[in-house]
């Protein structure tokens, strides 16, 4: 269970660093703005991304944990029977 906290938080993490970079991307458009402005803002995209598609796997790996120990349990409830 701690995990699943662990990737709830990782998600909304995720989603905020995402938020930042657009805005920063956005700024960064804007008159007097530099090169690095624009690759800093690339790059805090990239790392949002990143950690949003690794939040994506990490709950599908739960989803699927939790669909084997309902099968198991299940499973256990008929040989009891």
């Amino acid at each position: 269970m701690k995990f699943g906290i662990f990737t709830s938080i990782m998600g909304w993490v995720a989603l905020l660093v995402i938020g930042s970079g657009v805005l920063w991307g956005i700024s960064a458009q804007g008159p007097g703005a530099t090169v690095q402005d624009r690759a800093t803002a690339g790059l805090i995209l990239f790392v949002g991304v990143a950690m949003g598609i690794s939040w994506i796997h990490s709950r599908k790996r739960i989803r699927t944990i939790e669909s084997q120990a309902r099968m198991l349990r299940t499973r256990l409830y008929r040989m009891q029977k």
